[in-house]
């Protein structure tokens, strides 16, 4: 499975090997901005977790958007509604 641009710059993505105590574990990261994976003891894993990364961040990014728009627009709302006199029960 090949490995998909960094979600962040677009950046080349590359694996790396470490020796941690008995075992050989895996991580990517990126070769423009130094994002990189958690390390895993499988690479497959390692690499489907790197490749869904856009499309997680890209949910959360959304939902952020829209914790901060649906309050700002309640305040907005009712600043208009307090100017201008306008009631929900008229």
């Amino acid at each position: 499975m090949a490995l998909k641009s960094c979600p962040c710059c677009q950046g080349e993505a590359i694996y790396a090997d470490l020796k941690v105590g008995d075992s050989l574990m895996w991580q990517v990261s990126c070769t423009g901005c130094g994002l990189s994976s958690e390390l895993d003891e499988d690479k497959l894993y390692t690499t489907k977790r790197w490749n869904t990364r856009r499309e997680t961040a890209s949910k959360r990014m959304w939902i952020t958007t829209l914790a901060m728009v649906v309050p700002a627009l309640s305040v907005i709302f009712f600043l208009l509604g307090t100017l201008f006199g306008v009631h929900l029960s008229d």
